[in-house]
């Protein structure tokens, strides 16, 4: 009887220690299918990534720098720091390939990132644990072949984290600079700053606490005073950071809105809408859109909080971020229910073939994804004593539910999810090595602090 319960806990032990050993190969392997399927599939913009690759384009056509003069009359600046870098990147040799190259280096740099702050918080068993979530989760792979700011923030994010929990001085500077740069990508990285703050108030004694503080605030400083200072340079606008915020509130401030993303500006009539915005710089139609938000929510402030539940449902309810593009590069669920109503409005370049991958890859990759928040929520409640009392847990929850929030002041959407998915992975990895515990060799021990 004995014998009978060794055999799994050895096998399952193996088969961990294994891939621990192993993982440089496994490393490899993620890397060369990123190369196929980058090389195998065209890339082709839409939607954000075109609209970013453009921004880009125009820039290097007036051989400036992101904002261009004329770039200022925008709606909106947005994210600034990627921006750049994709000219840059242009400049090298420009093609959507270039761009690729770029996200399967940040991509594999993710993985290498989490991999080793797991391995610093546990050990290297639950750090193979936490890969093979990110592997497994097809978003990842498919941020390589579109063209948005999410992996390039969550790669800053990582950096950061990881230079914070080494904690030497130049260590937290580091941390600061590259908290820093996250927000120059992405306004969210301010929710990375607030769980900095929280948890180093509560980790350290007061001996201690100001010195840690100061560190990650100057080199956060240092970067967006350095940072602003170039834009300013160019542009005349001291510009660290997208200026998505009012925009953003306004779709979800308005009498046609509910929480998801609302076209403010389709037609005259449209609460965007601003006469003569031609001639009025990016800063001038940011106050208006801001003030009109702002006046709706004082006058509908109950209305606004009732699209809180809604903005989470589109947040969560599914999670085809990139998953369709590794089989096509412009397809979607609406598309795909067309196809089935014989719509004529229908593609109709599509084969059965091809369309039967798309649903597998679609059944596979929210099968997997529910299943990992459910585990994440059933882990919350079953080791909520040990997360409470351990800070370096608690700074990942604090950035996801601190940016979630901030989420919810705009509008919602399922890719705003994507840079707290590497907290899941991590979290989930803590859960299922405490879960199989039993059946590990020292699978778990206690998290460093």
């Amino acid at each position: 009887m004995t014998d009978k319960i060794r055999i799994p806990k050895i096998q399952l032990d193996k088969s961990i220690s294994f891939l621990s050993d192993n993982f440089k190969y496994l490393f490899l392997f993620y890397i060369l299918a990123e190369c196929a399927l980058l090389f195998r599939f065209p890339v082709q913009y839409v939607s954000d990534s075109a609209y970013y690759l453009k921004l880009a384009q125009d820039c290097i056509r007036s051989n400036s720098f992101y904002p261009t003069p004329h770039q200022l009359y925008d709606d909106l600046i947005i994210a600034p720091l990627y921006i750049n870098m994709i000219i840059l990147l242009l400049k090298i040799y420009n093609s959507t390939i270039t761009i690729g190259i770029y996200n399967i280096i940040l991509n594999s740099l993710q993985l290498y990132l989490l991999y080793k702050i797991v391995s610093h918080l546990f050990n290297e068993k639950t750090a193979v644990i936490a890969a093979l979530f990110y592997m497994l989760y097809l978003n990842n792979a498919g941020m390589i072949v579109v063209n948005l700011t999410e992996l390039s923030y969550t790669t800053l994010l990582l950096l950061s984290v990881y230079f914070y929990l080494k904690e030497g001085k130049f260590d937290l500077l580091y941390a600061g600079l590259f908290c820093g740069a996250s927000i120059a990508v992405r306004p969210l990285g301010w929710a990375l700053l607030i769980a900095y703050l929280i948890v180093l108030i509560i980790k350290h004694p007061k001996g201690k606490l100001l010195r840690h503080i100061s560190f990650v605030i100057i080199g956060f400083a240092a970067f967006i005073i350095a940072f602003g200072s170039i834009t300013k340079i160019y542009s005349g606008y001291f510009i660290y950071t997208s200026t998505t915020g009012p925009i953003n509130i306004l779709m979800s401030a308005n009498d046609n809105a509910n929480g998801g993303f609302y076209s403010i500006q389709s037609d005259e009539k449209g609460p965007g809408y601003i006469p003569g915005g031609d001639t009025l710089t990016f800063r001038q139609k940011q106050d208006i859109m801001q003030n009109r938000g702002v006046s709706w929510i004082k006058e509908h402030p109950f209305k606004w909080i009732s699209f809180i539940p809604n903005k989470i449902i589109l947040l969560f309810r599914s999670d085809d971020i990139t998953v369709s593009r590794l089989v096509f590069p412009d397809f979607n669920f609406q598309k795909f229910l067309k196809i089935l109503k014989h719509d004529p409005s229908a593609p109709q370049n599509y084969s059965a073939g091809f369309l039967s991958l798309w649903v597998l890859l679609l059944l596979y990759h929210h099968l997997f994804y529910f299943a990992g928040l459910i585990l994440f929520v059933y882990g919350l409640f079953r080791f909520h004593k040990d997360i409470l009392q351990n800070s370096n847990l608690l700074l990942f929850l604090i950035y996801a539910f601190a940016g979630i929030a901030i989420t919810m002041i705009a509008d919602s959407d399922i890719r705003f999810k994507y840079p707290y998915m590497f907290v899941v992975f991590i979290c989930n990895a803590y859960f299922i090595a405490g879960l199989l515990k039993p059946y590990l060799t020292k699978v778990r021990p206690e998290v460093q602090e």
